[in-house]
């Protein structure tokens, strides 16, 4: 007997609800309806048990709207598999497991102005020598971009014009070192950067992409080998950004927090 072929209706066609699950879930988990399954998620690749998500999604659609069990049906013929276990037959293990970075970058911006716009799922690293300031300011925001369904975490530096009367004796390059996580639970995250701190000595170090907050992202947070920080709380189990600062090279003085965004103004020892 031929297997039918199961026709999904085209995206703006669906209900209001509808369309608002099919968008969280290409959000949250990176597939798009109805063509890439669930399986294929790189959110899922690195922790199978999320699909307790989307069964608690199915649930509540199942029994809290009119789409009911016909809706349910839809979203489980373009998801497919459901099962932890079925999911970790046919993810890879070693993507189940762990995201190596797939770069490091290094950047001299010889501008007073350096902005770096990084998506939440590139697993890459950036080391930055910015040019000699004095006084510079930062500010570092993450949100979710819309068109491309994918969190975008953004880094601004903006340096102080020189004097007139001439650079000050406290002007000198400031060190950056910027790494996208994909979830400080990533087994490549604290070795790699580790290692980038203990090889460049930054003034100033990111780690975007956190995925972890509350009480367990603040310890893991104050273990790591800076004395002074700030974070950003995720968003569920996406987003997310942890601010270090090394004292013993310069002042930081926080400006603002937001549940999304943090804005400082920085100061070198003379």
């Amino acid at each position: 007997m031929p297997v039918p072929i199961v026709k999904f209706d085209p995206k703006d066609r669906l209900s209001d609800i509808m369309r608002a699950i099919v968008d969280l879930i290409e959000c949250h988990f990176q597939i798009t309806y109805p063509t890439t399954r669930l399986a294929a998620s790189p959110q899922l690749r690195e922790d199978p048990m999320l699909i307790n998500i989307v069964k608690v999604i199915l649930k509540i659609l199942e029994q809290c709207t009119t789409e009911g069990m016909a809706g349910c049906t839809v979203i489980r013929l373009w998801l497919g598999s459901f099962t932890v276990g079925e999911l970790l037959i046919t993810l890879p293990p070693q993507l189940a497991l762990q995201q190596s970075f797939q770069e490091i970058r290094h950047m001299n911006p010889p501008g007073r102005d350096v902005h770096l716009e990084i998506p939440g799922d590139e697993k890459k690293a950036y080391v930055i020598s910015a040019a000699a300031t004095f006084m510079p300011s930062c500010h570092i925001s993450f949100g979710v971009d819309n068109a491309c369904k994918n969190t975008i975490h953004s880094f601004r530096l903006i340096s102080s014009p020189i004097p007139i009367e001439g650079p000050p004796p406290n002007m000198q390059p400031l060190r950056i070192v910027i790494i996208n996580a994909g979830s400080v639970r990533n087994p490549d995250f604290s070795p790699t950067f580790a290692q980038l701190c203990d090889e460049f000595n930054p003034h100033l170090a990111l780690v975007t992409e956190t995925r972890v907050g509350g009480v367990e992202g603040r310890n893991q947070r104050l273990a790591v080998d800076f004395e002074a920080s700030s974070s950003l709380n995720p968003d569920g189990y996406f987003e997310g950004t942890w601010f270090f600062w090394n004292p013993q090279l310069l002042g930081c003085q926080l400006m603002y927090h937001t549940d999304t965004s943090l804005s400082a103004e920085l100061s070198f020892w003379v």
